[in-house]
């Protein structure tokens, strides 16, 4: 299989009021096939949703997004459906993060570090678990949620399912 390597650095992004630093990651670019990406959500909350999303592994991180507003942009999470994920740059962030596309009326939405619904925007942070975070409903471990998220998926073109349970 031919790979392609993106350069290693150190990026550094904001949640919250703490400065996180993702470490670079070596991400296969390959065109091999990825199977379809499941995220299911269990959690609805007047402030926030939260669900978990399965990697090509089987491995499950969590998810934490901004309540159901009817599709708005950059303050509600997007309709169940499925969508086109693809590489692209995180412009506040200035690191590779995922871009879900085919959102009817919306752009720009991503998977990044985030670890509380108000770090969001309207796009999906994931963390190794859920938990507490001054006091709000948060996912846990963004940094490494993210990092395993793009070591996985990085560099990739493939389909996400969001369902509600």
């Amino acid at each position: 299989m031919d790979s392609v390597s993106r350069m290693a650095r150190t990026i550094t992004g904001f949640t919250g009021d703490q400065v996180v630093t993702v470490p670079a990651i070596t991400v296969d670019a390959s065109s091999a096939a990825v199977a379809g990406i499941k995220m299911v959500r269990w959690g609805h909350a007047p402030h926030g949703t939260y669900g978990t999303l399965t990697l090509p592994d089987g491995q499950q991180l969590y998810t934490v997004e901004n309540p159901w507003l009817d599709n708005r942009a950059s303050v509600s999470c997007i309709p169940v459906g499925a969508y086109t994920c693809k590489p692209r740059r995180y412009y506040r962030g200035g690191y590779e993060a995922i871009e879900i596309t085919n959102v009817t009326g919306r752009s720009f939405i991503l998977f990044h570090v985030a670890n509380v619904p108000t770090e969001v925007r309207g796009c999906i942070g994931v963390g190794m678990g859920h938990g507490l975070y001054k006091g709000q409903w948060s996912v846990t471990s963004s940094t490494a949620a993210f990092r395993e998220l793009m070591k996985q998926l990085g560099g990739k073109t493939f389909t996400l399912t969001i369902s509600n349970h």
